[in-house]
């Protein structure tokens, strides 16, 4: 997925197997996405829509679990702080 080390295997099979639901459990739990660094807008899309294949998810659906990543991060990062 774009420049991480997280493989779109990976992602299907959180999804199919592992019962992952929403990108928060794909990046933080399932993989390594959200590992060491934030992951670029583009990767998480891209992964966004690989769940969305698997679980009918439609646009509106995709942009939120993103805004979802992204709040988590700010939280994490104000916590931080």
């Amino acid at each position: 997925v774009g420049d991480s080390s997280t493989l779109q295997a990976e992602i299907l099979h959180a999804v199919r197997d592992e019962m992952a639901a929403n990108l928060c459990d794909v990046v933080f739990r399932r993989t390594d996405l959200g590992t060491g660094r934030i992951p670029k807008r583009t990767e998480l899309k891209t992964c966004a829509k690989l769940m969305a294949n698997e679980l009918k998810w439609d646009r509106q659906m995709i942009e939120a679990e993103i805004e979802s990543v992204g709040n988590t991060f700010r939280t994490v990062r104000a916590y931080r702080n």
